[in-house]
C-alpha cells in the first residue's frame, strides 16, 4: 500500500504552529525557483525546486512537507538566540518565529539569489529575522542555539558533513547544536549495528567527531526525533511509532522542557 500523505500529517504539524513561507516561481540569469509535479507511490506531488547555474540546489515537497519534518528537531530543541545555516526556502526559520522559545533568529546565506529571492517574495519574515551574507564555514559568531543545516547529497557524504559541522561548531560560541541530516545518519547506522540502542549509535557518533555542544538525549527523544524525521517521506525509517509517546504528550513535555 502506497503511504498517502493526509491531514493526520498535517494536523502534527499545524499543532506545532507550523506556517508556509510564500514560494512562487521565478527566474532571472542562472538562478530559478520552479514547481514540479511528481508521482511518489502513487500519489501526485507538488514539489518547489531551487536551480542555480542548471543544478538543482534543494527541493521542499509541498504535498508531503518532506522536507518540514526532517527540521522537527530543529524547532524542537531551538531557545534563545539561534544562528541558522542556510536559508533555503525559509521553511524553518518562519517555523521558527513561531516557537515561545526563540527571542532571535540569525540566518547565515552564501548564496546571495537566494537571499534576493526572500526579499522579493517573503519581506515579512526577513523583517523578522537577521540576515547576513556570508560562507557558514567562516562565519564567526555568539549564539545560544546552533542549527546546522547547509550540506546537500545523501549518506556517502557523512564524514564531510559531521567535519563540516565541527569546524561551524568551533568558529560559532553557543550552548547547544544540531544539524540535519542528524536523523538520517543515526537511522543508516542503526540498521547495520545490532545489539546497540540508538543512544549507542549517537553518542559514538558525538565522541568521534567531538560535537560536545549535541545535547544529551536519552533513546526516547532519538526515537522521536528521527521517526518524525521520516514522516514526509518514503525512505524506511527504522523506527517503531508504537514505542512512542502520543504527539500531545510531546508537545507537553517540548513545553516542560523549555520552562
Amino acid at each position: 500500500m502506497s503511504k498517502q500523505f493526509d491531514m493526520l500529517d498535517n494536523n502534527f504539524l499545524k499543532d506545532f504552529n507550523f506556517r508556509e513561507p510564500f514560494i512562487q516561481e521565478f527566474s532571472k540569469d542562472n538562478f530559478g525557483v520552479f514547481k514540479e509535479s511528481r508521482v511518489l507511490g502513487g500519489q501526485e506531488h507538488s514539489v518547489f525546486v531551487f536551480m542555480q547555474d542548471d543544478l538543482r540546489c534543494m527541493a521542499w515537497n509541498k504535498t508531503s512537507n518532506k522536507e518540514v519534518f526532517e527540521a522537527f528537531s530543529h524547532y524542537y530543541l531551538a531557545r534563545g538566540h539561534v544562528i541558522c545555516t542556510g536559508m533555503g526556502f525559509l521553511l524553518r526559520e518562519n517555523w521558527l518565529l513561531s516557537n515561545p522559545n526563540v527571542n532571535k533568529i540569525t540566518v547565515i546565506e552564501y548564496n546571495k539569489n537566494i537571499i534576493e529571492y526572500h526579499k522579493v517574495f517573503n519581506p515579512n519574515i526577513l523583517r523578522r529575522i537577521e540576515v547576513i551574507h556570508e560562507d557558514a564555514y567562516i562565519f564567526k559568531g555568539k549564539c545560544d542555539t546552533l542549527l546546522i543545516d547547509n550540506f546537500e547529497g545523501g549518506i556517502e557524504f557523512e564524514n564531510e558533513f559531521l567535519c563540516g559541522a565541527k569546524i561551524i561548531c568551533d568558529n560559532i560560541d553557543h550552548e547547544l547544536a544540531w544539524m540535519w541530516p542528524m536523523e538520517y545518519i543515526l537511522n543508516c547506522h542503526y540498521k547495520n549495528y545490532i545489539g546497540l540502542s540508538l543512544s549507542d549509535v549517537y553518542y559514538n557518533i558525538k565522541k568521534y567527531f567531538n560535537l560536545h555542544t549535541f545535547p544529551n538525549l536519552d533513546e526516547e527523544h532519538l526515537f522521536y526525533f528521527c521517526h518524525k524525521f521520516f514522516m514526509g517521506d518514503f525512505f524506511k525509517c527504522h523506527f517503531n511509532p508504537n514505542n512512542l509517546h502520543d504527539d500531545k504528550d510531546w508537545k507537553q513535555s517540548y513545553i516542560t522542557d523549555k520552562g
